[in-house]
């Protein structure tokens, strides 16, 4: 049995919604439709399948328009990886430079 909050790849209409590192993330399947657009929120629109993987638009919403993220439709394991390195970042920005850095304070790229 998985996490509740998790993403649960066996829905394939509609909506659904999950947590990813805090933040509530909308997933708009083929054929679904948001009832209503929170400001700022995380929204990952379903688009044509490529290779048997499922691939979403993976942007943030405004009542005026829908923010790309990222440039290209991702699979759900890259969501989850821009969610993980966003959090490294926010780790680092606030003096949690232990876990990140080198010993010298340099980033690893």
């Amino acid at each position: 049995m998985g996490n509740k909050d998790g993403f649960d790849p066996s829905i394939t209409r509609g909506v659904q919604f999950y947590r990813e590192h805090g933040e509530r993330v909308t997933v708009v399947h083929r054929g679904g439709y948001l009832e209503r657009i929170d400001q700022g929120a995380v929204v990952l629109f379903e688009t044509k399948r490529v290779e048997d993987k499922r691939l979403y638009w993976f942007g943030r919403v405004t009542n005026t328009a829908f923010w790309l993220v990222l440039e290209t439709p991702v699979t759900i394991f890259e969501v989850g990886m821009w969610f993980t390195h966003h959090q490294m970042m926010l780790d680092a920005h606030n003096g949690n430079l232990d876990e990140f850095c080198d010993m010298q304070g340099e980033l690893p790229f």
